[in-house]
């Protein structure tokens, strides 16, 4: 192994320790479950607005019923499957506008709750306006829903444009395969263009997306991962039905947005300690 290998891994571990120990001392695990509990009440309302907008689209209920219960434990998808197939068969202008305001409201606090959580990682107090706070989480509200409905279109037109593909040339079986990869990676950078950009431009201090680029990764990569493991624990080894009764669903989908919530400020915290470089050192910066 070389000697740039061997720095590179040692600095990783040294600066995830020291992520770990600011995200204490910020006390970052309670501000990830205001996020979370804010985030829980414009995540149905965001649901409802983009099924809404698929019922008007060409794309298949199930595809887009496939897509959204991927990512969600098993025992929650019985908390919204009627939700999706009520909104999917019924065309509705209304719930459309009212989804769209609940999600701005429940949403943008909780994206509030996340520049506060950015502004405490790199020392900064909050000093934008109350109006320019507004219109920033409303902004990220609406680039995940932008990101949601990208990685739509990339999973499920990716199909429909791979048959188009294979009708029109004669190609090799195993081809899918790279068409499959190439799909998911452009999930995957949609991701992490949309943190790259919430964490360089949303805390008080405007930061060189180069700053960023680690802690953005890191939160990229830990949304797959988590989501995907935690959702395997809680099909094969969670007893959350049997504990919590009809409030299971509800319960994993809290725990599910707090984990997510914790992902996104570690990241934070992660890139706040890599800017900084001295473990002993917190700055301020105006």
């Amino acid at each position: 192994m070389s000697n740039r290998i061997k720095n590179f891994i040692k600095n990783s571990i040294h600066y995830i320790i020291l992520a770990v120990k600011r995200y204490n001392e910020d006390a970052a695990d309670s501000l990830a479950s205001h996020i979370s509990l804010n985030l829980l009440l414009s995540f149905f309302p965001i649901m409802v607005f983009l099924l809404t907008l698929a019922g008007y689209s060409p794309i298949e209920g199930d595809q887009v019923i496939a897509l959204i219960l991927d990512f969600i434990p098993t025992e929650a998808h019985t908390l919204m499957k009627n939700t999706i197939y009520q909104v999917l068969d019924h065309k509705n202008p209304t719930l459309l506008s009212l989804s769209l305001l609940t999600t701005m409201y429940g949403a943008s606090r909780g994206f509030k709750a996340i520049l506060l959580g950015l502004n405490i990682a790199y020392d900064v107090d909050e000093n934008r306006g109350f109006i320019v706070r507004n219109l920033l989480a409303i902004f990220f509200t609406f680039a995940i829903v932008l990101l949601v409905i990208g990685s739509l279109l990339l999973l499920v037109l990716g199909q429909t444009i791979w048959d188009f593909i294979e009708n029109m040339l004669d190609l090799p079986d195993n081809f899918f395969i790279i068409w499959t990869f190439i799909r998911y990676a452009g999930m995957f950078s949609i991701m992490y263009i949309t943190f790259a950009i919430l964490y360089a431009k949303s805390s008080a201090i405007k930061l060189p997306f180069k700053t960023v680029r680690y802690g953005t990764l890191f939160t990229t990569i830990s949304w797959f991962v988590v989501s995907y493991g935690f959702s395997f624990y809680v099909d094969n080894f969670g007893n959350y039905a049997n504990i919590y009764g009809g409030i299971a669903g509800l319960f994993i989908m809290i725990l599910w947005l707090n984990l997510m919530s914790s992902v996104i400020l570690f990241g934070g915290e992660l890139n706040a300690a890599i800017y900084y470089k001295n473990p002993g050192k917190r700055r301020h910066l105006r």
